[in-house]
């Protein structure tokens, strides 16, 4: 029999084409879920949208928790998320959060288990630690100084950002510059520091995909290496490298199914947080020849490539092809294949 379960699909940080398309996408893939047991409600829209405000979302927070149509909380994104966590009080309802890309950011209650240690609370993060992708980035390519460009938002009001950039930076010696990024892409590139060397890219909350198109251009026009936190999406964009697929829809997925089971009876904290995502390496090999950058062959033998095209002819760069140019441009292959090759020749002399 049906049973109709009022809702909340709280989207405080809604005001993007990413947090609106990812709403809409939770919302049918829950409805399909639940389809024939359940008839949800969701409430949003303006009257439930904080407009980038810390104030207005702990105040729509507070709302949701006293309406008496709500039954849980989704928090979108993560301004909201952040509402949660600073609650200072035993949340009255369930709260389910997600899309938080470094969990270390807003120092999520996770156990060692994988759980969440707040009660009546749970979120899906993918493990994502942005200093282990600037340690990549800097086996791909060698540089000093790194301009980091993080949301304006996170630089004003999460003080972990710039502790978790110094921190990195004194245990590697690397000068870090931590470059506000707005929602105009001509204001974010005219912040990176001229003497940059390479740019780490991590995800806008408020630049809609136009602007992060631009933003990209405009890191290729100055010639500068990029690696993405966001992976895939952006590689495909003309971000040189990232190391994580697109999950999207398997992070949908986990949430829906979550709330499916909060639903059934099941306490928010004892569902897993953590979504596994293979770590692979991706490279934008036509951006990597547009600026100029030679990846070193131990790293591209075990990366997924895309666009790899050789510029002057067109032809697909296949696997000789790729061996011929590091042994061309790396003398330790080379050597390497020259002692196979002697080695090789001398059992057919003993034979």
């Amino acid at each position: 029999a049906n049973r109709s379960k009022p809702g909340l699909l709280e989207e405080a940080d809604k005001g993007t084409i990413f947090f609106d398309e990812i709403g809409d996408m939770l919302q049918t893939e829950l409805e399909g879920l639940t389809a024939g047991e359940w008839s949800l409600t969701f409430l949003k829209g303006p009257e439930w949208t904080a407009d980038w405000e810390p104030e207005r979302a702990r105040a729509l927070l507070e709302k949701a928790f006293q309406d008496p149509r709500v039954d849980g909380v989704y928090a979108g994104g993560i301004l909201i998320s952040k509402a949660v966590l600073d609650y200072g009080r035993p949340l009255p309802k369930p709260v389910v959060s997600g899309f938080i890309q470094d969990p270390s950011t807003l120092g999520l209650p996770i156990s060692k288990e994988g759980f969440s240690t707040l009660p009546n609370y749970t979120f899906v993060v993918v493990p994502c630690q942005a200093a282990d992708d600037v340690t990549l980035f800097r086996q791909i390519v060698p540089f000093r100084k790194l301009a980091v460009l993080v949301d304006d938002y996170f630089l004003r009001h999460e003080p972990n950002v710039k502790r978790q950039a110094e921190n990195y930076a004194a245990a590697t010696g690397l000068r870090i510059t931590l470059v506000p990024m707005t929602a105009s892409a001509e204001q974010s590139l005219a912040a990176l520091p001229d003497d940059a060397e390479a740019v780490y890219l991590t995800p806008s909350v408020v630049m809609g995909s136009e602007e992060v198109q631009k933003l990209i251009d405009g890191i290729k026009a100055r010639k500068l290496p990029s690696f993405s936190m966001m992976g895939l999406v952006d590689v495909r964009r003309g971000i040189m490298a990232g190391q994580h697929s697109e999950d999207s829809g398997r992070i949908i997925r986990r949430l829906a199914l979550n709330i499916q089971q909060i639903l059934m009876g099941v306490a928010p904290e004892k569902l897993p947080v953590l979504l596994e995502t293979p770590t692979r390496l991706i490279v934008n090999a036509a951006t990597a020849r547009e600026i100029g950058a030679a990846l070193p062959y131990r790293i591209l033998q075990n990366a997924d490539i895309l666009y790899p095209e050789e510029a002057a002819s067109g032809k697909p760069l296949d696997l000789r092809m790729a061996y011929e140019m590091a042994l061309a441009n790396n003398p330790a292959i080379a050597a390497g294949a020259e002692e196979v090759a002697q080695a090789r020749e001398e059992r057919v002399l003993a034979r």
